[in-house]
């Protein structure tokens, strides 16, 4: 950035005209010729005068005569100084005619014309400078920096560089450096505030400032920009927590953490509540809920059996277990429960819990496989009679009346094992279970089926 600011005073320098200055002389000082050592080296006679120019080392002056042509017999720097000695002739036919001298330089846009009283054997020594440039232009700038009008005062800077007496090491460098910075801070600060980024506004109010701690204009405008914010941070923290309440966590996020950037009464708050939006996002990118609608193997050739419709509900977490819930029954059943008896034939009801887990890490498998494993309860019911002979037998649909049936429930525990398959936005889920039946009766026990295959399909979200 530096070097930007370096480059564009260097540019701009360069389409700054030099500044013109005015040349001034001093009354002259009379001396007897010779007397200094600054005798006239006169090509005319004895009794010629001479004048003695002082200027500064780095001012080169011109002269002119109305009269006479001009010898100039000394043309000398000392030290700071530069010295011009000047000869006329005073004779008879020179001396009192009506004289005029006409100064130039290049650094002064208009000459200085003087009359000189010449006289036998004096010479006149006239100091000659420049009125002082750097200076008032300096302190010109100087003034209006502290007002704040940069602009302005960047132009005096330049004009100053551009002065005859401008020092080669000087303050007006360190000063449009202050400048150029500040045109730039006080651009952004303008610009922030038009995109109402109140925080990064008073950023740069603050760095203008510390340069600058007399600019009234932009103390104000910080004050200014300094009470939008808080407004504006009060209304995105509010804003916020009812992105939160409806779990929309991402608008919720930005704005909390906007308000953790710009600051506010509420600032402490919004970390905490960023904490919570980040748990609540981790939570919803990890997990997966799945539905699927499953039914038995042999559900549509035999209907009327044991084998069960049903569904479940999950979670299909991406990296730690997850839960699920299934239920499952059929119509005979409720057949059962409604006493129709001809129909009422393996009425099957159950429920399963378990987990799922996903055996392969997100990253390597490229089609999405969990496995799961759940235990439950199982109820098998029938209905039996006791025949012509005594014995207690099933019922399967003969011709009774309701006093000789008698509802009898057969419990089992469920064992189950199974994969899932996420294909986009839908799965795919096949279940093995086992069922350990509780009864005594092998009769009976072996018209229960152990074994139940289970197929599902259904979306996920």
């Amino acid at each position: 950035m530096r070097k930007n600011i370096i480059l564009s005073i260097i540019i701009a320098i360069s389409f700054v005209p030099v500044v013109a200055q005015t040349l001034q002389i001093s009354d002259p000082i009379v001396i007897s010729n010779g007397q200094d050592g600054r005798a006239c080296i006169s090509p005319y006679g004895e009794g010629d005068a001479c004048i003695t120019f002082v200027v500064p080392a780095n001012v080169e002056l011109s002269f002119k005569s109305n009269v006479d042509s001009i010898k100039i017999t000394k043309n000398e720097v000392i030290g700071s100084l530069r010295e011009y000695i000047l000869v006329f002739n005073t004779d008879d036919h020179f001396f009192n005619l009506d004289r005029k001298l006409k100064i130039s330089s290049k650094e002064s846009p208009q000459p200085l014309e003087i009359e000189p009283i010449l006289s036998h054997k004096r010479s006149l020594r006239y100091v000659i400078s420049l009125i002082p440039c750097y200076k008032p232009l300096m302190d010109n700038g100087n003034e209006l920096f502290e007002r704040g009008k940069y602009e302005d005062a960047k132009v005096k800077f330049l004009q100053a560089k551009a002065c005859y007496d401008s020092p080669q090491e000087s303050f007006y460098y360190k000063k449009l450096v202050f400048t150029d910075s500040i045109l730039i801070w006080q651009k952004n600060a303008e610009e922030s505030i038009k995109l109402l980024d109140f925080a990064k506004a008073i950023v740069y109010y603050k760095k203008i400032l510390k340069d600058n701690e007399n600019d009234v204009i932009n103390r104000q405008k910080l004050r200014d920009a300094e009470y939008k914010n808080v407004e504006f941070c009060n209304k995105y923290f509010k804003q916020a927590e009812k992105y939160y309440y409806y779990h929309e966590y991402e608008k919720a996020l930005a704005l909390f953490e906007n308000v953790t950037k710009i600051g506010c009464y509420y600032q402490d708050s919004a970390s905490y509540m960023i904490q919570k939006v980040e748990k609540a996002l981790a939570a919803r990118k990890d997990k997966r809920g799945v539905f699927t609608y499953e039914f038995g193997f042999n559900t549509f050739k035999k209907p009327d059996l044991l084998l069960p419709i049903g569904f479940q509900i999950g979670s299909y977490n991406t990296k730690k277990a997850g839960f699920y819930w299934s239920l499952f029954a059929n119509s005979q059943i409720f057949n059962s429960m409604r006493k129709n008896y001809p129909k009422s034939i393996k009425g099957n009801f159950g429920s399963t819990i378990g987990i799922t887990f996903r055996p392969i890490p997100a990253k390597h498998d490229k089609i999405p496989i969990w496995l799961h494993l759940g235990a439950g309860y199982s109820l098998m019911s029938n209905f039996r009679y006791k025949n012509a002979t005594g014995n207690e037998v099933n019922y399967n649909g003969e011709t009774l009346t309701d006093e000789m049936l008698k509802f009898k429930p057969y419990h089992a525990v469920p064992f189950e094992a199974g994969v899932t398959i996420k294909i986009w936005y839908f799965v795919v889920r096949y279940t093995f279970q086992y069922r350990l039946w509780f009864v005594a009766d092998k009769d009976v026990r072996s018209t229960l089926d152990p074994y139940i295959h289970k197929f599902g399909i259904g979306f996920c979200w």
